[in-house]
């Protein structure tokens, strides 16, 4: 089985459309550390309660690990980032990695909020279509540098 694990806050204008992205992608199970905010909650994701916790990410993370099964994959990430594969599903994209491979790294390119000041009622993909300069920083890290982890649970511990 291949899970996905997200973080959200105040997500309402992101949450239908990575909703969409990963269900399209054929993720079979979903999981959110809510929170809190403003954000609207679906059907089809299970949702843990954080409501206003500092630090909960990791924590998050290493709970959800500790319940999933060790020959799943988990794919970890927040709920404004969206995973694009040229090979459509996430099943396909699993077909092709090697047995003795335990985790795929993934290059995350960052888009900032593309001068946006207020918000627009439209698809994620309509409002943010420029990919931050390579040599932007944001929050002291430079967005080079950024990575999202698709781990077979059996190197979780």
């Amino acid at each position: 089985m291949i899970q996905l694990v997200f973080c959200a806050k105040d997500e309402k204008p992101y949450i239908k459309d990575f909703f969409d992205c990963y269900y399209n992608l054929g993720f079979e199970a979903m999981h959110c550390a809510d929170n809190g905010g403003n954000g609207t909650k679906l059907g089809g994701i299970n949702y843990y309660d954080y409501l206003n916790a500092s630090a909960f990410q990791i924590p998050f993370y290493q709970r959800i690990t500790d319940w999933l099964d060790k020959g799943d994959w988990a794919f970890f990430c927040d709920v404004d980032e969206m995973l694009c594969l040229d090979v459509g599903t996430i099943d396909k994209f699993i077909s092709l990695v090697p047995n003795d491979v335990d985790c795929v790294l993934f290059n995350w390119k960052c888009y900032g909020d593309n001068g946006l000041n207020e918000f627009e009622d439209k698809p994620v993909w309509e409002r943010f279509k420029e990919p931050a300069p390579m040599n932007c920083v944001y929050n002291d890290r430079a967005t080079i540098k950024c990575y999202r982890k698709l781990p077979r649970q059996s190197t979780c511990s």
